[in-house]
This record gives structure tokens, sequence and C-alpha cells, in this order.
């Protein structure tokens, strides 16, 4: 595939990809370094409605617990 004149590879999957593996891959990717507190919150708090811990969602989104604590919070301020 191409985009902006740069290649990469994709992957053709078969199904559906889960809302929490799509936020694992979005959160140790690249754009893990853009991602904003209220992003990271909003990605935390969809896998906790889903029946994860904090914990749990900390570990999926490669983040530590702190960050997730405070981009939790960040969201309940915004």
């Amino acid at each position: 595939c191409l985009s902006r004149d740069r290649e990469f590879l994709a992957i053709v999957l078969t199904s559906a990809v889960p809302r929490a593996e799509a936020l694992r891959i979005k959160h140790t990717s690249d754009l893990k370094k853009k991602l904003t507190l209220e992003q990271i919150g909003e990605d935390a708090a969809t896998l906790m409605d889903e029946g994860m811990s904090q914990a749990e969602a900390a570990k999926a989104l490669d983040r530590s617990e702190a960050t997730i604590c405070r981009a939790l919070g960040y969201r309940l301020i915004a």
C-alpha cells in the first residue's frame, strides 16, 4: 500500500478486529507518541466499560497505571 508516497505493509483481515485489539494496536504503534491524555482516557474508559480493570486496561494500552489514572482524571475535569 502507498500512503503519501510512503510504502507500508498492509494485512488483509478475514474478520473484524475486536475493539480491545484495535485499541491495543493503536497504542503500540507510532501513534502512541502523539496521543493526548484525553484520547488515552477515552480508550481506557472504553476498555473498562467492556469489563477490564484499570490495571488490565493499562496493560492492554501499553501504559502505566499512573498514566491511565491521570488520563481518566483529566477526562473527568475536561
